[in-house]
């Protein structure tokens, strides 16, 4: 007979023993360090910041001069119909960054910093499934988060690009937020980090941060109704301390500053959607959740846009349904762990809000992987939950102790070559390296001073361009930039309106790359478009003084 607290609050998972707690902490050591060491292997590799990554990088270098950031980096959202500019929600990952930029220089720091986050929210997902499902559940999780960051590339685990940095914390807020309601209320502090970051992070997943949060607050709320939480005085006030420093910078953007939250709920709820609606974004569920998972696979491009079949579109809802039943389904009179409900509603909201956020995109041709990125974090967890929870509740059924030890015994042998198995090279940036060598050792020859870029051809504007200008501020210059519409993109602060200036640096790029009169040309050269391609894009940068 389950009493009516046990129904509303599954009771804590059986004690666990010593040689089963130390067996954790091995395992959490080896999956914090995977995301540390391939951001070593990246670095070895030549790793070199571009892009976004050097535009992010330069909002670290403001911090560290004292230009505290109150929210993210400006985002795209105009682009879903709102037409209302908007940044990302919040600064979290900027913070977490500025430490290891201090301490190690720009790549090193940032490349570092983005693994740190990801090696957090391993172990946070790990120890999440080990405080409910114990070793097993632990093991599954492992080898769901091994599986999934080679399907994303080890540079995904590296990575400071905000689109991608969310995906992993998605995990372990999922992760934690079932742990918390049922039972495990010493994680909520964790929770509420794994669930701010996730929410700051970036756009792309503000709609399963918020349908999480959701879940939290209100099951909390109806199980307050039924028994006390249980919650400990030190617990609350820790979480609410933390809570509230974290997210001190949006509040107060927003009561004094851009009010960037009114912006994005104008961007989330104004002008009519322009995506492909409610049939695209189930297909998209079912093609990542069918056999074989996308968060298994190797996506090249456009592939997680590919039409659905029947293989895939049957055994996607065979594996829901497996979800359900092992979740749901009563065995001898009861269920095997009432806790399991909490997953599906915790999971079921996650799935919800990211699945009506694919709803608002734009049209399909337009859409990134990044947009859909919980296309992989929310198959992987279907897939755990299925089938992870399969194997342990066929295991307390049998009432077998000893054979929980062998997913884990087999998983921290083979974890590191689950991860390192895959080239970490980041195709992305891996074409425009030596070019980035070449724009480094001008900068390494120019004296400190402030200095005025501009940018000319579309590449100068995206790529080299923002190299160039963090290769001069990392080496304590100050660089003030005129890129027209994408000088927003820089901040507040970076845009050329007059500043005292020690010099212009005039970056241009295309076939026929221009140098204006009067400016000395500093460097003249050329790379592929692409790894392997004969096609080559220009680059010029001249450098004139004056104002």
């Amino acid at each position: 007979m389950v009493s009516t607290v046990d129904a509303v609050v599954p009771e804590q998972q059986e004690s666990f023993s010593p040689n089963e707690r130390r067996l954790l902490v091995a395992v959490l050591f080896i999956v914090g360090a995977i995301p540390i060491l391939m951001a070593v292997i990246a670095l070895l590799d030549g790793w070199r910041v571009a892009g976004d990554n050097a535009i992010i990088g330069l909002h670290v270098k403001g911090l560290l001069r004292g230009e505290l950031p109150l929210i993210g980096l400006p985002s795209t959202g105009e682009n879903l119909g709102s037409g209302v500019e908007s940044n990302h929600p919040g600064p979290f990952a900027l913070y977490v960054f500025a430490p290891f930029v201090a301490v190690f220089g720009g790549p090193v720091g940032l490349a570092l910093g983005a693994a740190a986050i990801n090696s957090t929210a391993w172990v946070l997902s790990v120890l999440a499934a080990f405080r409910r499902g114990g070793l097993v559940l632990a093991a599954a999780t492992t080898l769901g988060l091994c599986l999934l960051g080679r399907s994303l590339g080890p540079a995904f685990l590296a990575d400071p690009l905000s689109s991608n940095l969310g995906a992993f914390p998605t995990i372990a807020f999922v992760m934690l937020v079932w742990a918390v309601l049922a039972g495990n209320r010493d994680l909520l502090v964790w929770c509420l980090v794994a669930g701010t970051f996730t929410v700051q992070a970036h756009l792309t997943y503000v709609a399963g941060g918020v349908g999480l949060t959701a879940v939290l607050v209100g099951t909390l709320l109806y199980q307050q109704r039924k028994a006390p939480l249980g919650f400990t005085r030190r617990d609350l006030t820790i979480s609410g301390v933390v809570t509230g420093v974290l997210w001190l910078p949006v509040v107060v953007d927003q009561l004094f500053g851009s009010h960037n939250i009114s912006a994005l709920i104008k961007t989330a709820t104004s002008g009519e959607s322009v995506g492909n609606g409610a049939g695209f974004a189930f297909g998209r569920l079912l093609f990542a959740v069918g056999v074989p998972p996308i968060w298994v696979q190797r996506i090249t491009g456009l592939d997680f846009l590919r039409k659905l079949d029947t293989v895939t579109t049957v055994s996607a809802v065979a594996i829901l349904v497996l979800l359900l039943v092992v979740c749901l389904m009563p065995i001898r009179g009861r269920l095997v762990d009432p806790a399991m409900r909490y997953f599906v509603l915790v999971l079921g909201a996650f799935l919800a809000a990211s699945l009506y956020s694919a709803i608002k995109l734009p049209e399909a041709g337009t859409v990134k992987a990044s947009n859909l990125r919980w296309m992989w974090t929310g198959s992987m967890l279907v897939w755990l939950g299925a089938v992870g929870g399969a194997v342990r509740n066929t295991l307390i059924v049998r009432g077998t102790r000893i054979i929980r030890a062998i997913p884990i015994a087999v998983l921290a042998l083979g974890l590191l070559t689950v991860s390192v198995e895959a080239v970490v090279r980041d195709p992305r940036d891996l074409s425009v390296r030596p070019m980035i060598d070449e724009l480094d050792a001008v900068a390494a020859d120019t004296p400190v001073g402030t200095y005025r870029i501009i940018y000319n051809g579309n590449a100068a504007l995206l790529t080299v361009g923002p190299a160039f200008a963090f290769a001069l501020a990392e080496r304590g210059s100050i660089v003030y930039v005129d890129a027209g519409p994408f000088t927003r993109a820089y901040g507040d602060s970076a845009g050329f309106n007059g500043q005292k200036i020690d010099g212009t640096f005039y970056l241009s790029t295309g076939d026929e790359p221009m140098v204006p009169s009067g400016f000395e040309v500093k460097l003249l050269s050329e790379y592929p478009e692409k790894v392997g391609s004969d096609k080559y894009v220009n680059v010029a940068l001249a450098f004139g003084e004056g104002k």
